[in-house]
């Protein structure tokens, strides 16, 4: 992920979607644990280790980032309606394979 791309993740989701920082811990390592959490499937300890925090800040600062994470997600995914759903796309009508 880019720089630029962080800061206008952590910019959203303090602005528009409530995630605070603490007077230990900025928004911005929050959001770097959550990332290593999940991009790189590492562990709460190993996180912790790298970061200097103990494994209760990083499951507490992981929460806080994923429920943040779960408003942006309501804003920018979009369900299909169920016609279209039910639509079979036009490439699979024209492949004889289908």
């Amino acid at each position: 992920m880019s720089f630029g791309c962080f800061r206008t993740l952590c910019d959203n989701l303090e602005t528009n979607y409530g995630l605070q920082s603490t007077l230990n811990v900025s928004i911005e390592e929050s959001v770097t644990m959550f990332l290593r959490i999940c991009g790189h499937n590492e562990v709460q300890r190993d996180v912790g280790l790298r970061f200097g925090r103990t494994q209760e800040t990083v499951k507490i600062k992981f929460f806080e980032v994923l429920k943040a994470t779960e408003l942006l997600a309501c804003d920018f995914i979009i369900t299909p309606r169920r016609q279209e759903l039910l639509r079979i796309p036009d490439r699979l009508l024209m492949d004889s394979k289908y």
